[in-house]
């Protein structure tokens, strides 16, 4: 096509095709930074949302263990530290009961959720206390205060206690679980000695 143009104006021509094309080839170079850059501050974001989220699960400490009606039960204290109530959906106990490392139990891990260290407990009572005393409560007096603004305690029956035992309980919320491992020893409650929160 540049056959028909005198020999300056292809010149002409050529040069101006070029710099469109280097112009094109910044403005490209441009956009792909700035497309890079936004990724990277949503990914920041996601980030910053996803800590603010963990940060707002419900906490959990074990306070301490008391007989009533000669049932043993261990006061949980849950903690709400979002502005909006949760609910507390259920409770589960295990207790340190470690498996036998073999083949089997290696390939049982493999096909199915294995717990290594802790057997759970099937037949625990919980209720949360609110303004009851701390026996074991149904559903039909309890449930209102399985909503937790700040906090609440929870009560857990866990049938044939041994105080020296390792437990880990597993409050299981509206916004996510949280899992603190505890022991208690002469009625009172040592330290954490594990804890773990995960989101839904």
């Amino acid at each position: 096509m540049l056959d028909y143009f005198p020999e300056g104006t292809a010149a002409i021509v050529s040069v101006v095709s070029l710099i469109v094309a280097y112009m094109s080839y910044r403005v490209a170079a441009k956009s792909s930074k700035q497309a890079e850059r936004s990724t990277q501050l949503a990914d920041l974001a996601l980030r910053r949302a996803s800590y603010e989220k963990v940060q707002s699960l419900p906490a959990v400490e074990v306070i301490g263990v008391v007989t009533v009606d000669s049932k043993t039960r261990v006061k949980l204290m849950v903690f709400n530290l979002r502005p909006e109530p949760l609910k507390i959906q259920c409770v589960k106990v295990y207790i340190f009961d470690p498996k036998a490392r073999n083949i089997k139990n290696y390939i049982l891990s493999k096909l199915e959720p294995f717990e290594w260290d802790y057997r759970n407990i099937e037949d625990i009572v919980w209720n949360p206390k609110g303004s009851l005393d701390d026996a074991e409560h149904y559903v039909h007096e309890a449930m209102e205060y399985t909503y937790v603004k700040e906090r609440e305690v929870v009560l857990v029956t866990i049938p044939e206690y041994s105080q020296y035992a390792k437990y880990k309980f597993e409050v299981i919320t509206s916004v996510g679980a949280t899992t603190i491992t505890s022991r208690v020893a002469d009625g009172k409650t040592l330290f954490a000695k594990d804890y773990r929160q995960t989101i839904d």
